[in-house]
């Protein structure tokens, strides 16, 4: 069941104005003649009445008649990559869920075009099928930019006993660098059957995640061989999971390393880079430099950390 679009790019990607990149319809199957769809958020089928509509960022609509229920919702909203599921079927087959579509640029990832993952109608006659739901746009990159559309969205109910409508996907940008896009252009919607039935929209978010610290050190702060403590959190948007992201930590442009030994930070390549705890605290540990100077101290997160 379903299938997906995994685009892993050094550096910048651009997707044109007249261009189009989809999943449409890739997901989970809908249910065939009063069959339940297929997929965790799956429509209900019924005898005799429409198909329920599927639900995952938003839970689907019951049909019309109100005996055949929408599908619940699934994932999570910060890291979407499951498939949208597929209706209920009345008489007539449920529509596909959306699919999934994951994209990790190293450099700026230039929208101007379209990248759809939309939930498949619902098949018509008078016990139609109910629509797919939304399916996953999953996006890593160091910065956003455009004037294109992301689009999330569950497919219509059919029949003069209408299938329940599909519920909407979701849709997660996590972005280093300021943004330059209209955040009006993702749209995560539910479809429509011949009466509105009561599916839900699905998700959008927008993480931006960098995490540098500056420390000025300067002349003879210390003597030389002290332990300077460097702490803080990396307090990303409510939800997130921050435990275990990696940490990358340059004094004057220099690399350093966790010795876990001696749980210090070391000038050398120890293979092992710090990182968070569980709850997305770090306390680093580093000895002071053998010259005095202006030392600058940069702390970064890796967004690879979030690539998966």
């Amino acid at each position: 069941n379903g299938y997906g679009i995994f685009l892993n790019i050094s550096g910048n990607l651009t997707i044109g104005e007249n261009s189009k990149l989809n999943s449409d319809t890739y997901g989970y199957t809908g249910g065939v003649y009063e069959e339940n769809g297929n997929g965790p958020g799956a429509g209900y089928g019924e005898n005799n009445i429409g198909g329920g509509g599927a639900g995952y960022g938003g839970h689907g609509g019951g049909s019309v008649s109100g005996c055949a229920a929408g599908g619940v919702t699934y994932g999570n909203y910060y890291r979407p990559l499951d498939l949208g599921s597929g209706g209920g079927a009345g008489w007539i087959a449920g529509g596909k869920g959306g699919g999934l579509i994951k994209i990790y640029t190293g450099g700026q990832f230039n929208l101007e075009g379209n990248i759809s993952v939309n939930g498949q109608d619902g098949f018509s006659d008078q016990a139609g099928g109910g629509g797919g739901s939304g399916g996953s746009i999953y996006i890593v990159t160091s910065s956003f930019a455009g004037s294109g559309y992301l689009v999330s969205n569950g497919g219509g109910g059919k029949g003069s006993t209408s299938g329940g409508a599909g519920g909407g996907g979701r849709i997660a940008v996590i972005y280093k660098e300021e943004v330059d896009w209209d955040y009006s252009h993702n749209l995560t919607i539910v479809g429509q059957s011949c009466i509105q039935s009561n599916s839900q929209n699905g998700t959008s978010y927008f993480l931006h995640y960098t995490l540098n610290i500056s420390l000025n050190i300067s002349q003879n702060p210390a003597p030389y061989n002290s332990t300077i403590v460097l702490s803080g959190r990396a307090n990303m948007s409510e939800g997130t999971n921050v435990s275990s992201w990696p940490l990358t930590i340059k004094l004057n442009d220099v690399q350093y390393y966790l010795n876990t030994t001696e749980n210090r930070l070391v000038p050398y390549n120890t293979g092992t880079l710090p990182t968070t705890n569980e709850t997305g605290h770090y306390i680093l540990n580093f000895t002071t430099p053998l010259e005095s100077g202006d030392y600058n101290i940069t702390l970064t997160t890796s967004y690879e950390g979030l690539h998966g």
